[in-house]
């Protein structure tokens, strides 16, 4: 079964059934989700948009708790989506765990405090919109305009250095990682490998058992030399 807020979207040959949704945004999300749960009985819901997923986690402890009392909900959980969801957070707990991720300014920083080059994006959202790399105190200023809630964080050039790993922890503790090196065109993966590399598995295990993993994360890094910078954790 499957739902979404728009069916024009919705791979809708892929189901036997599907509900249109209100956004996940809506008011009225969760008492539609808690009815189709009750009605259907369910054994397994899986989130797979962000909006849903933040939706989810901001939930009171008495709704979050009865909707797991009618279904079991498929994600990394609520403290984690709650860290991750902020570029900020992530960097905070990556530096915790002296993990070298790119270096983070404050928005209002001098330019002179500011090393070129570096990549202005928001702070909450993933994909490559209003993402920009500024090379000098004015392309900073302009891109500083285009993006609301925005992070200025180091970028580290080389587009054959980046990597996207699915680090997954089960509930009896067992760990997996998928590595996969990618090679961008245009800031998209224009293909990807998977590669086996011993140093990055084990950064992707001890995030997953420092944050309690049960579930999945997206752990996005750039290699380079040898360091491995982390500059992104998707929930």
């Amino acid at each position: 079964m499957g739902s979404d807020s728009d069916l024009l979207k919705i791979n809708s040959n892929l189901y036997e059934h599907y509900y249109q949704s209100p956004p996940a945004t809506s008011e009225r999300y969760y008492d539609w989700l808690t009815n189709i749960l009750m009605n259907e009985r369910f054994d397994f819901v899986i989130p797979t948009s962000e909006a849903e997923l933040i939706k989810i986690s901001s939930l009171d402890k008495d709704k979050l708790a009865y909707l797991e009392s009618l279904v079991k909900i498929v994600w990394a959980g609520e403290k984690t989506i709650k860290m991750f969801n902020s570029k900020t957070t992530t960097n905070e707990f990556l530096v915790d765990l002296a993990l070298d991720p790119p270096k983070m300014y404050k928005v209002n920083s001098p330019a002179s405090a500011v090393i070129f080059p570096v990549v202005v994006k928001p702070d909450k959202g993933r994909g490559s919109r209003n993402v920009f790399i500024c090379n000098n105190k004015n392309e900073l200023n302009a891109a500083l305009v285009f993006v609301s809630d925005p992070i200025i964080q180091e970028y580290l050039p080389n587009d054959n250095a980046e990597y996207t790993c699915c680090a997954y922890r089960d509930l009896d503790g067992s760990k997996y990682v998928l590595i996969l090196h990618r090679y961008l065109v245009g800031g998209i993966t224009n293909w990807a490998e998977v590669v086996n590399d011993k140093d990055i598995e084990s950064i992707c295990n001890l995030i997953a058992e420092k944050i309690n993993l049960h579930g999945s994360i997206n752990v996005q890094l750039r290699k380079v030399g040898k360091r491995i910078a982390i500059f992104e954790i998707n929930p």
